[in-house]
């Protein structure tokens, strides 16, 4: 939308150029006036040009060229038809230059150039051939000092108008591309929340399921184990109920920064958590993560001097995450985990061998296309397929390049 600055000189326009117009409404009818009034009669033959020409007044506004054309004729006609009315000639002459600034400030240039040109040979033709005046008298100078001085004021008004709205059509193109952004921006938010609930969500409901058929198993052979398996289903539901709340948060705040909503993303550091879950389904998880030189197995140790850029420590532990969820659903309850970084980068990789479930875990449903849309987000490389080792989820990350720039 167009600024207030703007805004105030396009109002500040519109009341200059009915200033102009104003004036020249006035100018005009006092010299209309003056020619009627002298006491030296008007011939009715004049008076009826006289009329014609104020009526090319009126519509000056609407259809410029033509007025200004009606009024170049009617005055030419009277100039040589009573050369010796001063006054009449007078009012023509006002009237066919108040049309004139009509056509420089609504017609084309190159139209309001011409017509001003024609009109400045039509009058110093009449002064010097009906009037017997010099071509080089002062009356000649003044008719096309005004003439010229008519067409540079509309020419002005009207460059002054036309950069005023090139302004606003400017402002206006800008709040359009800024709305634009702001809804793209939006968008990828959206997006973006829409992945974790599908993460966090995804998770939990496979983890919650594994262990309802357990308890379903157990209930009556084994009601201890049916138990654990309750209270396994009640602190995953607990957990992916959190997770929500965090979410739909985020939908409440969305006009807030991002940094300030307080909001926990999950990393590295919640790995440990996330293996607990996945081992208490019943899952034998073999995790390692690799540090430099270093190694830890089968918890997560995070004693590297390298601080993971955020985007990639989210993108490591979303892999992790659907990569082991994909393990409890289609997996033959083994799987296979490891994070390995340095200082350029960090490999995420999760195997599995297949189970008896009828799905095929490498069919592109919402978790792989996540997944790939994560990594390729944080400058990675994601590949998923069947290998000799199982069922493979391989994620490269480079640091650096994901990494805010100063």
């Amino acid at each position: 939308m167009p600024t207030p600055e703007t805004q105030s000189a396009a109002r500040l326009q519109i009341r200059s150029t009915r200033l102009w117009e104003g004036l020249l409404d006035v100018v005009s009818v006092i010299a209309v006036v003056s020619a009627v009034g002298q006491t030296e009669p008007v011939p009715p033959a004049g008076l009826a040009l006289l009329a014609v020409a104020a009526l090319s007044l009126v519509a000056r506004r609407r259809a410029p060229r033509p007025a200004w054309m009606v009024s170049a004729v009617a005055a030419t006609a009277a100039g040589f038809a009573w050369p010796g009315s001063m006054w009449l000639t007078l009012a023509f002459w006002v009237i066919t230059q108040v049309c004139l600034f009509s056509v420089a400030l609504r017609d084309d240039r190159q139209v309001a150039a011409w017509a001003a040109g024609t009109l400045a040979v039509a009058l110093v033709a009449q002064s010097t051939i009906a009037q017997s005046n010099s071509v080089v008298d002062l009356l000649s100078f003044a008719l096309i000092t005004w003439t010229a001085a008519v067409l540079g004021a509309g020419l002005a008004v009207r460059a002054q108008r036309e950069h005023i709205a090139a302004l606003e059509a400017k402002n206006r193109a800008e709040a359009a591309d800024r709305e634009r952004e702001v809804g793209q921006r939006l968008t990828q938010e959206r997006l973006r929340i829409a992945q974790d609930l599908h993460d966090a969500v995804a998770h939990t409901v496979a983890v919650i399921a594994l262990h309802a058929g357990a308890a379903e198993q157990n209930l009556r052979t084994s009601p201890d184990d049916s138990a654990a398996s309750l209270g396994a289903i009640r602190s995953a539901a607990r957990t992916v109920v959190g997770e929500m709340q965090q979410i739909v948060q985020l939908l409440r705040d969305e006009g807030e920064p991002r940094e300030a909503r307080g909001r926990t993303v999950p990393g590295l550091a919640a790995v440990p958590d996330l293996l607990r879950s996945v081992r208490a389904s019943g899952v034998q998880v073999s995790y390692t993560e690799r540090v430099g030189t270093g190694e830890h197995d089968g918890a997560a140790q995070h004693n590297s001097s390298v601080e993971l850029p955020q985007v990639v420590d989210v993108t490591v532990f979303r892999v992790l995450q659907e990569g082991l969820t994909n393990a409890v659903r289609y997996g033959d309850g083994r799987v296979e985990a490891s994070v390995v970084r340095d200082d350029q980068s960090v490999t995420v990789r999760v195997v599995n061998q297949h189970g008896s479930s009828p799905d095929e875990p490498g069919r592109a449903g919402f978790g792989l296309v996540g997944m790939h849309e994560r990594v390729s987000a944080a400058g990675g490389h994601l590949s998923v397929g069947d290998t000799e080792q199982g069922f493979e989820v391989v994620a490269d990350l480079p640091i650096e390049s994901a990494r805010p720039s100063a």
